[in-house]
C-alpha cells in the first residue's frame, strides 16, 4: 500500500460541483416535461377555463358523423348496438364544433352540456332532446388542456325560425367555469 493514498484526505465535492449537479437535475427534470407534459405535476396556483363555439354543420346524418370520429371496429359496435336498441343513426342534425381550454385542471373530470335556445326569445327549449343534454366527459391530463370537442345534437324542424346552442363547462363538483354560444342558425326542414 501506498503512503500517499492511505493517508491523503478525500476530497469533498465542492459548492460549484453540488451546484451544477442540482442545475444538471432541474434542467433534465425541466426536458422530461417538456417531451411528456402529463407526467408534469400541476401546481393548483391557477384555474381558468374557456369555450368558444367556432362552427355549427348543418344536416349531418348521425352515421356519418360516427363514421368519420371513430375507428372502424367501434364504429360498427356502435350501428350494431344502436339496431339493437332501435335507434336510428339515419337523422339529419347539427353538428357543433367548441374549442375547450383548461388550465389547472390536471386529473380532474369536467363535463361539457349543451341546450339548444330560442334566437328570438333567447329562452332554452324545453324539449327533453334540446334541453341540457350531456355532451361529453373529460379527465384532464396535463396542467393546460387544449381540445376541440364535437357535438351531434338533435335537430330542430322549424325551417323559418333561428335557433343557437349553449355550451356550458362544468366542474365535478357542478361548479360551472365556461359558457358559449354558437351563432343563430335555422332550424331544419322537416323530412
Amino acid at each position: 500500500m501506498d503512503s500517499e493514498s492511505a493517508g491523503s484526505p478525500r476530497r469533498r465535492p465542492t459548492v460549484a460541483a453540488i451546484t451544477a449537479l442540482i442545475a444538471l437535475g432541474a434542467a433534465g427534470l425541466g426536458l422530461v416535461f417538456d417531451v411528456k407534459p402529463s407526467l408534469r405535476p400541476d401546481p393548483g396556483t391557477h384555474f381558468e377555463a374557456d369555450l368558444s363555439v367556432f362552427a355549427v354543420e348543418r344536416g349531418v346524418v348521425q352515421a356519418d358523423l360516427l363514421r368519420r370520429t371513430l375507428k372502424a371496429d367501434e364504429y360498427r359496435r356502435t350501428v350494431k348496438q344502436a339496431k339493437r336498441d332501435g335507434y336510428s343513426l339515419s337523422n339529419p342534425g347539427e353538428v357543433v364544433y367548441i374549442e375547450v381550454t383548461l388550465q389547472g385542471f390536471k386529473s380532474q373530470a369536467t363535463s361539457l352540456e349543451w341546450s339548444i335556445y330560442d334566437a328570438k326569445t333567447e329562452s332554452r327549449m324545453k324539449s327533453g332532446d334540446l334541453d341540457s343534454q350531456l355532451g361529453s366527459s373529460r379527465t384532464g391530463k396535463a396542467p393546460t388542456d387544449r381540445t376541440v370537442q364535437v357535438l351531434w345534437l338533435t335537430p330542430v324542424f322549424d325551417s323559418g325560425h333561428p335557433y343557437f346552442v349553449r355550451a356550458e363547462l362544468y366542474s365535478s363538483d357542478r361548479t360551472l367555469l365556461a359558457v358559449a354560444d354558437s351563432k343563430p342558425f335555422k332550424g331544419l326542414r322537416a323530412p
